[in-house]
C-alpha cells in the first residue's frame, strides 16, 4: 500500500529489474488516493527467492525507491 503518485509503478518495479528479478504476475489496483499492488517475482534463472538476505536486500531497495 502506498499513496498514489505519478511514476509510482516505475519506482516499485525498478528495484526488481535492477536485481534481475522477473515479475511473473502482478495485481495493481487504485483505491481513491491509495494503491494496493501485489507482485509475484522470481529470479532470472526461474527460481524462487529463497534466501532471507536476498529478500531483505530487495525490500531495502524498494523502501529506498519509495522514500523519495
Amino acid at each position: 500500500r502506498a499513496p498514489d503518485r505519478f511514476g509510482l509503478l516505475y519506482r516499485i518495479t525498478s528495484p526488481r529489474a535492477g536485481a534481475g528479478l522477473d515479475v511473473t504476475s502482478a495485481m495493481v489496483d487504485t483505491l481513491g488516493h491509495e494503491v494496493v499492488d501485489a507482485f509475484y517475482v522470481q529470479r532470472g534463472d526461474g527460481c524462487k527467492l529463497a534466501e532471507p538476505d536476498e529478500t531483505a536486500a530487495i525490500r531495502r531497495a524498494l523502501e529506498l525507491a519509495l522514500s523519495d
